[in-house]
């Protein structure tokens, strides 16, 4: 079998990809709002993340938001959990709630989302939406970190960094915080 040169499938495939995005985008919403009521995966998580931003062609709608994120959350699209997750987090368009949005975390984490992997492990650490676990936040934080995700890496090293100041303070109150967190998150 011949194998074509990275030089050459490189530009076909981005040719490939560049022909292929814009019939994609050309979807009317009612067409993408159809498959989406029909369960389609990739449809249902394009309204939620369309509707949280204002993106993919989608008027920002906060009902929509909550509405198509935690339908993709009930299927298991782990992107659509991040997003309900964000939504409970900031309180956008519901009450916040520290407490869902750390077990939604957990969840797409668990599902091996890099993202949710930060944020828990940063809310684990903060002690935000339950109790603080230090040991477990790290683990979250490898993880993340492991995947390359920039704000991971960055928090590790301040965790490490805490950690060893702490170590050479003899100890750290709870309620000491690490510079960072969810709401530095760089999202």
């Amino acid at each position: 079998m011949m194998r074509l040169p990275t030089s050459v499938w490189t530009p076909l495939f981005a040719a490939v990809l560049m022909v292929a995005g814009p019939v994609a985008a050309q979807d009317s919403l009612d067409e993408i709002t159809r498959r989406a009521e029909s369960g389609d995966e990739g449809s249902i998580h394009r309204l939620c993340y369309g509707s949280a931003y204002g993106r993919e062609g989608v008027r920002r709608n906060d009902a929509d938001a909550l509405r198509w994120c935690a339908k993709g959350d009930e299927l298991g699209i782990p992107s659509s959990t991040v997003l309900l997750a964000e939504i409970y987090f900031r309180g956008q368009g519901t009450k916040a709630d520290l407490v869902k949005a750390r077990s939604l975390y957990l969840r797409a984490a668990g599902m091996g989302h890099a993202y949710a992997q930060y944020m828990a492990g940063t809310m684990l650490w903060l002690g935000e939406g339950g109790p603080r676990d230090q040991s477990e936040a790290m683990r979250y934080i490898d993880l993340a970190a492991a995947a390359g995700l920039p704000p991971a890496i960055d928090a590790k090293r301040q965790f490490e960094e805490h950690k060893n100041d702490s170590r050479r303070a003899g100890g750290t109150s709870p309620n000491q915080s690490i510079q960072g967190g969810p709401a530095d998150a760089g999202r």
